[in-house]
């Protein structure tokens, strides 16, 4: 797509220099696709920006105009200012904010209904987009109708959308309302309809805009479903959501943007928690300081070897100053709370009575959390996440679910928090992120380190294989059904599947 720049960025159409260094050159197409040489990139945002002139009254642009620029009489509003990222093939980028972030104007000119001031969008192939409840609907036109609207608005030939007609309205499943106008249908029909049509396109680009929150839980797992299927075909997605665990389970990477800038971008799970903490306003730290990893750490030695308090580290554990998620790309440590309360201490304690970080399938251990407390509370508590390398919550438990009562603590105080269970998960690396909390109803924590430590789980058994996230004990019977019970079963099937 070739999109119109300001006087500080090329006029020619072309990328500034130095924005595909990493993927190699950028190959000119034609006005709405080009190709990327030596790379899997479809799309390449490059420094956009989108500014509003705002007139306080309609005469000023009159004025504005009659002045030719000698005076300004209007104020300028900058919906985003020099957002860059890319998006390779197959690949799902989520893209988090607040409303008036900017999310919803970037699609736009993603998408091509909106016009950059300043900036370059190139993407590569056939972008299908689902943004705001209705647009590219005429609310006159049948369901039926508006299919083929879209179909010709994406460039699909007509005999080709009648050849997807049946997929489409088969997964829109929305009966009888397909042969009626669109202004009768409900918010979640007129999402099912949008979705069944722009994914049966073989876009190389969806682009979905928060819309699949209307649609209900089942047709919400159905979207998911395709979404994946899409993406295993070469697909790319770019998600815009409030919804972190979404954004977390759908995207390999994800970016904020917060008054029309990219502030940060990374791994989904790990910018999703980092995004949380920036909402409700903790203090961040995305790297432990000396003091911090070295308490946090817990090396070897005997579970109770280190039972003052959590004051600090002794000489083993200092051995072992820095945490393994801090070194382990795949689980990147983040804090953030209020401050109020320090998680001093995480550790976990094998069956032998030892701290450890290797494990053993359906092993018993402690996850112990020791906690300084700089405020006086008359209740709070403690949980936390056991998360896999891509930041599904494997296991989450707390005090409150677990109906333990903590009861008031004073400043200066330190709190050991001690959760005794059977490692029943697949075998492999996972996470360990402690959150103390004021209570589990508010978004309102105290200290929250993600990924402190850095769990492995092995399983003694050879050639043993775990197919699934949860590895219960089964109690497994096979025997030879006797004649007379094949008889006896054969009839009861009989009886049931007589008509009447």
């Amino acid at each position: 797509m070739s999109s119109s720049s300001s006087s500080d960025g090329p006029s020619d159409g072309t990328i500034p220099k130095g924005a595909l260094a990493e993927q190699g050159s950028f190959v000119q197409g034609s006005s709405e696709q080009g190709s990327f040489e030596q790379s899997e990139v479809v799309l390449d945002v490059c420094g956009l920006g989108k500014t509003y002139l705002i007139y306080d009254r309609p005469f000023d642009r009159l004025r504005q105009m009659l002045s030719r620029g000698k005076k300004s009489f209007f104020t300028e509003f900058a919906a985003l200012s020099d957002v860059s990222f890319q998006l390779r093939r197959g690949e799902a980028l989520g893209v988090l904010g607040q409303n008036g972030a900017g999310k919803s104007t970037l699609l736009q000119i993603i998408a091509g209904t909106l016009t950059p001031t300043h900036g370059e969008v190139r993407r590569v192939g056939r972008v299908s987009a689902l943004l705001e409840l209705g647009s590219g609907f005429n609310p006159e036109f049948t369901g039926r109708e508006n299919v083929f609207l879209n179909g010709a608005v994406l460039g699909v030939p007509e005999e080709e959308m009648k050849a997807r007609f049946d997929d489409i309205a088969a997964f829109a499943d929305i009966g009888d309302f397909l042969d009626r106008p669109v202004k009768t249908y409900s918010s979640g029909m007129f999402v099912r309809l949008a979705f069944a049509v722009a994914t049966a396109v073989d876009p190389d680009i969806l682009i979905v805009d928060e819309a699949l929150s209307v649609g209900d839980v089942v047709f919400q797992q159905r979207c998911a479903t395709r979404i994946r299927q899409m993406r295993e075909d070469g697909t790319s997605l770019l998600f815009v959501s409030h919804d972190i665990e979404g954004v977390k389970r759908l995207c390999d990477q994800a970016v904020v943007l917060e008054k029309g800038r990219l502030i940060k971008s990374g791994d989904a799970p790990m910018v999703g928690h980092w995004y949380l903490g920036r909402v409700i306003g903790d203090r961040m730290q995305e790297a432990p300081d000396a003091a911090s990893a070295a308490a946090m750490a817990g090396g070897g030695g005997d579970g109770d070897g280190d039972g003052d308090g959590g004051e600090g580290a002794d000489g083993e554990d200092a051995q072992h100053a820095a945490p393994a998620a801090s070194a382990d790309k795949d689980f990147p440590w983040l804090r953030h709370g209020d401050g109020k309360a320090e998680i001093v201490r995480s550790q976990v304690v094998g069956a032998d009575g030892k701290v450890g970080r290797m494990f053993e399938l359906d092993e018993t251990v402690t996850f112990r959390f020791d906690v300084r407390y700089d405020i006086d509370l008359e209740t709070c508590g403690l949980g936390f996440y056991l998360r896999d390398r891509l930041g599904t919550d494997v296991v989450g438990v707390n005090t409150w679910q677990e109906y333990v009562d903590v009861g008031p603590v004073r400043v200066g105080e330190f709190v050991r928090y001690e959760f005794k269970l059977k490692l029943s998960v697949r075998p492999g690396a996972y996470g360990v992120s402690p959150a103390a909390a004021y209570n589990q109803e508010d978004l309102r924590f105290l200290d929250w380190v993600h990924n402190a430590v850095v769990i492995e789980i092995v399983d003694p058994v050879p050639k043993h294989m775990v197919f699934g996230i949860y590895s219960p004990k089964v109690e497994t019977v096979v025997r030879t059904l006797t004649a007379d019970e094949v008889s006896t079963q054969g009839k009861k099937e009989r009886r049931l599947n007589s008509p009447g």
